[in-house]
């Protein structure tokens, strides 16, 4: 069960500052403003 843990802790930690860019890109095509 741990490897489990520490893969899921490592993917998400691999996804996380993907998904904030992107998500930061989306909201400056929605509103250049921001």
């Amino acid at each position: 069960m741990r490897w489990r843990a520490i893969f899921s802790a490592s993917i998400f930690s691999t996804i996380a500052p993907i998904a904030a860019t992107l998500r930061k890109q989306a909201f400056q095509v929605v509103d250049p403003s921001i």
